[in-house]
This record gives structure tokens, C-alpha cells and sequence, in this order.
């Protein structure tokens, strides 16, 4: 339910609202919404926030990252089962993709979870 509210959100660079919202933005605002809980960064900053793990061990709230045309970490989406995940994509917006889809298993590093403090 997090998630639902941004889809069709265009995506603006650096943008963090309805009007346009980037990727990692995205993932903040999901995981402020759904968890509670305040991430901040770029993709390249939350990938070093998280424990890394393969594709196989994804769990629904998992954070999925890529490297597009970059040597470096450049995309993040958060993970909902089912081999799909939510970002924002630049060519659609907000979107609902699958890691198997040919573009984003040539582009997809590992997976991550987020450590959350104990209360």
C-alpha cells in the first residue's frame, strides 16, 4: 500500500513529491510510509547501508540494485516478491518491473536489507 499511491509518478531527478520523484527518493519515501523509518542518499549511498545478499534470498522491503551504464551503483527499487519490484524508472515513472526482465537482469548488482536498530 506504500507503494501504490506513487505509481504513474513521474520520474524527476532529484525530485521527491507526487509531481516527480527519483529512485532513491522513492525508496525513502516507501520506507519512511511502510516501516517508519528515515533512509537518506543516492542508490551508490543506501547500497552501503545495507547487507548485501544474491537475488535468491529476496525477501518482500528488500532493496534491489543496478549498475546502468555505470560503474557505480545508479539504480535502486525496493523489492515486493515474485521476482518484482517497485522504482522510478526514467523512461515510465513510478513502476512495477520483473528482475528477470532482459534489461534489468543485464543490469542488477545484489540484493540488500536494511539493519533496522533495535527498539
Amino acid at each position: 500500500s506504500a507503494i501504490e499511491k506513487w505509481l504513474g509518478t513521474p520520474y524527476r531527478y532529484a525530485g521527491n513529491t507526487l509531481e516527480g520523484i527519483d529512485c532513491s527518493a522513492f525508496v525513502n519515501k516507501v520506507y519512511e510510509t511502510a516501516y517508519c523509518y528515515l533512509l537518506t542518499g543516492n542508490s551508490a549511498d543506501l547500497f552501503k547501508q545495507v547487507t548485501h545478499f544474491p537475488k535468491e534470498k529476496l525477501q518482500e522491503g528488500d532493496l534491489v540494485f543496478f549498475k546502468i551504464n555505470r560503474k557505480t551503483i545508479s539504480h535502486v527499487g525496493v523489492y515486493l516478491g515474485g521476482n518484482k519490484f517497485a522504482h522510478a524508472s526514467r523512461s515510465k515513472g513510478v513502476v512495477v518491473s520483473d528482475l528477470d526482465s532482459p534489461y534489468y537482469k543485464k543490469y542488477f548488482v545484489q540484493g540488500g536489507r536494511v539493519d533496522f536498530p533495535a527498539n
